[in-house]
């Protein structure tokens, strides 16, 4: 409901199988129909091929809301039958700050998989949608803090509506996403907490220190009184994961005393 007002910018992010892309997808064909008009453009970072766009659950939509025979599909588009409304699906990374230039009279803008996007793509993008009622939704599943689309929404005061939702929270969430989703709770904590839960990465099972802030140091014994700075200092460091890890630490006689254990953003 919140997703359903009108505001320029719009998000949702949340894990998989929560029902973000079918729920922007039939948002998008409403509007066409109730607007024979209106211009609408499906954003993704890069746009290699169609087959991973929204276009196929856009033409789903079209079939399941019986509203076909107002809409063209043809290879790269679709067109809406009596009127100029057209819907394209484009990577911002094929746009320069000159050929983004063909989108200012579009109204509408979803950016799929947005934690993709770019600060340089969003620099383009959010000035060119700029008709007096243009809306740019975004919908991701969340990834680094750090990412563009999530300093985006949580700046004060929040430039709209940002909606979290899960698995759990879809109504059409078909009984094998909920046992696959059950497994890996089961088998990966952490894997599912980013998959399904909309959690942040933070490295997977295999990579070193992937538990890093739920664990004790992962090497040596933690000693704050070492003072000879004359001893010889090792730090080891993994890169291998994001946030990276490193731990500091200096040579013993027998052992490595761990100094101090850190992650780095």
């Amino acid at each position: 409901l919140p997703l359903r007002v009108r505001a320029r910018y719009k998000g949702a992010s949340c894990g998989r199988a929560s029902g973000k892309s079918h729920f922007f997808a039939e948002e998008a064909v409403e509007a066409m129909v109730r607007d024979p008009s209106l211009r609408f453009a499906c954003i993704r970072e890069v746009q290699r091929s169609l087959r991973y766009s929204a276009k196929s659950t856009v033409e789903l939509k079209i079939r399941q809301l019986g509203v076909a025979h107002l809409f063209e599909v043809l290879e790269r588009e679709i067109r809406r039958v009596g009127g100029t409304g057209v819907m394209i699906f484009e990577g911002m990374q094929d746009h320069t700050a000159d050929s983004i230039k063909s989108l200012e009279g579009f109204g509408r803008a979803w950016v799929e998989d947005a934690q993709s996007i770019s600060d340089r793509s969003l620099h383009l993008l959010i000035p060119t949608i700029r008709t007096p009622e243009a809306e740019i939704w975004f919908s991701w599943n969340p990834d680094q803090p750090a990412d563009p689309v999530e300093a985006f929404f949580k700046q004060v005061p929040s430039p709209g509506p940002h909606v979290y939702t899960t698995y759990r929270d879809n109504p059409f969430c078909p009984a094998v996403m909920r046992t696959e989703a059950a497994r890996m709770q089961a088998a990966d904590a952490e894997a599912y907490e980013h998959i399904w839960e909309g959690g942040y990465f933070l490295g997977g099972n295999g990579r070193v220190y992937s538990n890093f802030l739920n664990r004790p140091y992962p090497v040596g014994n933690v000693d704050e009184s070492v003072t000879d700075t004359s001893a010889e200092l090792l730090v080891g460091m993994d890169f291998n994961v994001n946030p990276m890890s490193a731990v500091v630490g200096v040579r013993a006689v027998d052992e490595l005393l761990v100094l101090d254990a850190l992650e780095i953003q």
